[in-house]
């Protein structure tokens, strides 16, 4: 008697257990196809820049930047609106432009290897850059620069940057020997 009822409830707690499992695999989507479940709504994604980890292209995430323009719509769970930056870093001398779209934080450097989870701007030939060599960062309507402890030091407009310093829409920022202007617009 007492061996059937501890079969039952096995039993019981087994299926319960698959049960569960089952519920919880139902309500997923498969990681990077481009599906997020917003507040009961069923939104798909067409590209854009994944706010929460920065990922590129057609993957889900807390907070995704998708939409008709350019710059899209910012959408999240709980329905805010979130800006993002959109920098355009010109190379003085080789006039190579990069463009890059960020939320709050950026870094610049040697070796983009040691920041995959963030924007960045890769500077690979000049080894007087550090693997992080600065960060940009979003402060009101405007970008401030932070000196990633770099060996050879971070310059905006020919002054050495300390620890951080305000960067105003146009300067020109040093790292090793290479020279950037930047330009950008908070959207």
């Amino acid at each position: 008697m007492i061996w059937m009822i501890v079969i039952i409830i096995s039993l019981t707690i087994f299926f319960a257990g698959i049960l569960v499992i089952v519920m919880q695999m139902s309500g997923r989507r498969k990681k990077g196809s481009g599906h997020v479940n917003i507040g009961g709504e069923h939104v798909v994604i067409k590209g854009g820049v994944d706010t929460k980890d920065y990922h590129y292209g057609e993957k889900a995430g807390d907070l995704f930047k998708a939409g008709n323009s350019m710059y899209g719509t910012v959408v999240s769970k709980n329905g805010a609106v979130h800006h993002m930056w959109n920098a355009c870093f010109t190379f003085i001398g080789s006039g190579r432009r990069e463009i890059v779209v960020f939320r709050n934080k950026m870094a610049i450097g040697r070796k983009r290897e040691y920041m995959k989870h963030m924007p960045y701007v890769e500077i690979p030939l000049d080894l007087r850059i550090s693997s992080i060599h600065c960060y940009l960062v979003g402060k009101g309507s405007g970008l401030v620069i932070q000196d990633a402890h770099s060996l050879n030091h971070t310059y905006v407009n020919g002054r050495r940057v300390e620890k951080e310093a305000p960067l105003p829409n146009g300067s020109v920022i040093r790292v090793g020997k290479t020279e950037i202007q930047v330009t950008y617009e908070y959207r």
